[in-house]
C-alpha cells in the first residue's frame, strides 16, 4: 500500500507535531527535576543550620 503525496505530508507533520510534543514535555520535566533538586539543597542546607545552631545551644 502507497501512500500519496498529500497523505506522507500530512503523516510527517503528524510525526513533527508529536515530536514537537515529546521535546516540550521532556524540558517540562527537567525543569520539574531542576526545581525539585533546588528544593532539595535548600532544605539540606536547612538542615545543616539547624544542626549547627543545636550543637552551638548544647555547649
Amino acid at each position: 500500500m502507497s501512500f500519496s503525496p498529500l497523505m506522507e505530508r500530512y503523516s510527517e507533520a503528524q510525526a513533527a507535531t508529536k515530536l514537537a510534543r515529546l521535546a516540550e514535555e521532556q524540558a517540562n520535566i527537567r525543569k520539574r527535576g531542576d526545581d525539585l533538586r533546588m528544593r532539595l539543597r535548600k532544605l539540606a542546607l536547612r538542615r545543616e543550620e539547624g544542626r549547627a545552631q543545636a550543637s552551638r545551644n548544647d555547649t
